[in-house]
């Protein structure tokens, strides 16, 4: 959490640590978070139980893969190499 607030800082502030490593990390750091999303008791709740084939990890591998190709999309300002980025990795 320190981290990833002292990167958000740094490149919002301009410093010189380059645009790609940070925002690649910023981006896996948010996917991160949102993978615990479909797993929350709330959207459970409302939107009915997960498969029982599929488990947290795979949520985990997806959410962060999607979140670095947005930073990735976003450092380069090049949104199929975002994809491309995906598609590589998964």
């Amino acid at each position: 959490l320190a981290r990833l607030f002292g990167v958000t800082c740094a490149v919002a502030s301009g410093l010189a640590v380059g645009p790609e490593g940070p925002m690649i990390f910023i981006g896996a750091c948010t996917g991160r978070l949102l993978s615990q999303i479909p797993s929350h008791p709330a959207v459970c709740r409302y939107l009915g139980r997960l498969p029982s084939t599929v488990n947290e990890h795979l949520y985990l591998r997806d959410y962060i893969s999607t979140g670095s190709a947005c930073g990735i999309a976003a450092a380069f300002r090049a949104p199929l190499a975002g994809t491309l980025f995906v598609i590589e990795e998964a």
